[in-house]
């Protein structure tokens, strides 16, 4: 990709704006798979490898390690850097086990597990500013059935069952400091739908 675009923070006048990025490359491999083992049980995996790159990135900005300290530069070179927020690897891995009751309702469990390697997270690729790998495992269980011209569905679930902390993203504020916005803690609910 020429003339990528991305997010900067301008540490002398506390601003985001966007910046030119020079140029980046992509490069990977993705695939998924479906099983149906028996009777009712499906089971989906997929994944994917992508090494994202800057292939040219000059005068971008610099990470506080770098810009605090004394003769510091105007600006960096990043090319050759992974691209902000673009993990290596993802893998989700998921299981539905439904079945028929004699009178017409399906009872269903459900299973996934949801990875993520590490990724940059902010455009000066700060060591400080890295989002690391982390995992998640979702379950349910529920009950449908037909009502009408529809089907309603009934549905526990529990996310983030294992209370995984983890940032979804990372930005740059004052002062060298870094922002972030965590992720769901384990929530445990209830969704009840009526599709027609």
């Amino acid at each position: 990709v020429d003339g990528y675009q991305a997010n900067a923070y301008d540490e002398a006048t506390r601003t985001q704006s966007l910046t030119n990025a020079g140029s980046v490359r992509s490069r990977g491999v993705e695939a998924e798979a479906t099983w149906k083992p028996l009777r009712g049980l499906t089971l989906n995996a997929n994944g994917s490898f992508n090494d994202v790159r800057y292939t040219d990135y000059e005068g971008a900005p610099c990470p506080p390690e770098v810009s605090f300290r004394a003769g510091a530069p105007a600006s960096c070179d990043l090319t050759g850097h992974q691209v902000v927020g673009a993990s290596k690897w993802i893998a989700n891995v998921n299981g539905t086990y439904q079945w028929n009751l004699d009178n017409g309702l399906q009872p269903y469990v459900n299973a996934s597990y949801a990875f993520r390697s590490h990724a940059v997270g902010t455009i000066d690729d700060s060591e400080y500013g890295q989002i690391p790998s982390y995992a998640l495992i979702n379950l349910a269980t529920g009950l449908r059935g037909d009502l009408a011209d529809g089907q309603w569905d009934v549905s526990l679930w529990l996310k983030n069952a294992g209370d995984k902390t983890y940032f979804t993203s990372l930005w740059n504020s004052a002062n060298g400091g870094y922002a972030g916005v965590l992720g769901t803690p384990r929530t445990l609910g209830v969704t009840a739908r009526y599709d027609f």
